[in-house]
């Protein structure tokens, strides 16, 4: 359920609350954001009407009756899906969503229209299960961050920079680079597998390529 609460100096006024999901979402497995492009609130969530499959809802708030509509929910994982959070990146223009399955940490991004929602393939973070996940959005680098809990480190508390689907940085020329397992591409070869050299600051030339 979400509910829409007005500030006004040191008080709130709630209006009626809207049900985003007809059964049960459990609350260890929600996370809302605020999409700054289409000026939506986000919520993804566990949907256990519907084999805990991840799943995401889009709403439009009414600030004149301190209302919320929501659109109608998609699924992005069909599988048991915990620990969720969501951020919006602006600068991608994208959703970015971080669960856990049984044996990985995964992010997925979204494109949004309304209340629309189209993903982009998922992409693993950590090898493992990543526990809790929450997500933050670097205004100053423009990065997007994961925290989680690493089941494959002794449960180390652990952080990594992410990059949406659709995100861009310019390449420089005559630098090799390199595909992570999060799937961003970046210059460093530690643990990475090596795609190719920029030609220009938009291309890469891949490896095998002539």
């Amino acid at each position: 359920t979400g509910v829409v609460g007005q500030v006004s100096g040191d008080n709130i006024s709630f209006g009626s609350a809207s049900a985003f999901n007809a059964s049960d979402s459990l609350f260890e497995s929600q996370g809302g954001t605020f999409d700054s492009v289409n000026g939506n609130v986000v919520v993804a969530y566990r949907d256990l009407g519907a084999s805990s499959y991840g799943t995401c809802v889009a709403g439009t708030v009414d600030p004149s009756t301190n209302t919320i509509n929501f659109g109608t929910p998609a699924a992005f994982n069909s599988s048991t899906t915990q620990d969720l959070n969501s951020v919006f990146d602006p600068t991608a223009n994208k959703l970015v969503v971080s669960y856990h399955l049984s044996s990985s940490g995964e992010i997925i991004t979204a494109s949004m229209s309304g209340t629309t929602f189209t993903f982009d393939s998922a992409a693993q973070f950590n090898a493992s299960t990543a526990y809790y996940n929450p997500l933050t959005f670097d205004s100053t680098a423009n990065k997007v961050v994961v925290a989680y809990r690493d089941s494959g480190n002794s449960q180390y508390g652990t952080a990594k920079v992410v990059s949406p689907v659709g995100s861009s940085e310019a390449l420089t020329v005559d630098t090799t680079y390199y595909l992570a397992i999060d799937g961003s591409v970046s210059a460093s070869s530690t643990g990475n597998t090596e795609i190719g050299k920029a030609v220009s600051t938009t291309k890469l030339l891949l490896k095998g390529a002539s």
